[in-house]
């Protein structure tokens, strides 16, 4: 019985898939005339190189999964808020790049915090906002604090900025928020009728 790498289906597909065995094929095994031998090995070989050529480079690899890396981080960003604001007087928590989070969630980055819209009669008095970042979740804001009547937090929970009152109104305040973290807006109760809205917006 004739060995399958003498027969002509399997030169046939050597010579088309991958030329080098192909044509040592073609040339110890097939009785085809030299002329013949010698226009299937430079067709082969034209085919088999054109191949190799037209196949990505290791850069270009890395380039094509860079920007789908890109696409897939700019499709994720767009699923987050860049903005929003505050004005209901009740302590507000979102988080920040945090997808289990059933909530408002932020995209990380350099964002300013500012007062706005504020009644300046004199029976009204601005808010002061408190702004808290912890790793854990608080879903009664009194759980972060030693002492919620002077403020003292708990370990792990940092206080980032106070924002807003009387001479800081439309003055901006740069906070960066990270990944990972709850950003707490605890509002003080101020004396008077409460004013003020605080606006988040990413820088």
């Amino acid at each position: 019985m004739k060995e399958f790498y003498k027969k002509e289906w399997f030169l046939w597909l050597c010579l088309i898939l991958f030329a080098p065995v192909g044509i040592v094929l073609l040339w110890k095994y097939n009785k085809k005339n030299t002329i013949v031998k010698i226009f299937l090995s430079v067709a082969s070989m034209i085919l088999f190189l054109g191949v190799i050529a037209s196949m990505p480079t290791t850069e270009e690899m890395n380039d094509t999964l860079g920007e789908a890396e890109t696409s897939q981080k700019q499709n994720k960003d767009s699923d987050f808020q860049t903005e929003g604001e505050w004005a209901l007087g009740d302590p507000y928590k979102f988080s920040v790049e945090i997808d289990s989070y059933d909530g408002d969630v932020y995209q990380s980055g350099e964002y300013e915090f500012t007062e706005t819209t504020v009644n300046m009669e004199p029976e009204y008095t601005p808010y002061i906002y408190d702004i808290y970042a912890s790793k854990e979740s608080y879903d009664n804001m009194y759980d972060m604090f030693t002492d919620w009547d002077n403020r003292t937090p708990k370990d792990g929970v940092e206080i980032l900025d106070m924002i807003g009152g009387y001479g800081n109104i439309d003055k901006p305040r740069s906070l960066k928020l990270e990944t990972g973290y709850y950003i707490y807006v605890i509002p003080s109760e101020p004396i008077g009728k409460p004013t003020g809205i605080l606006e988040i917006k990413k820088k």
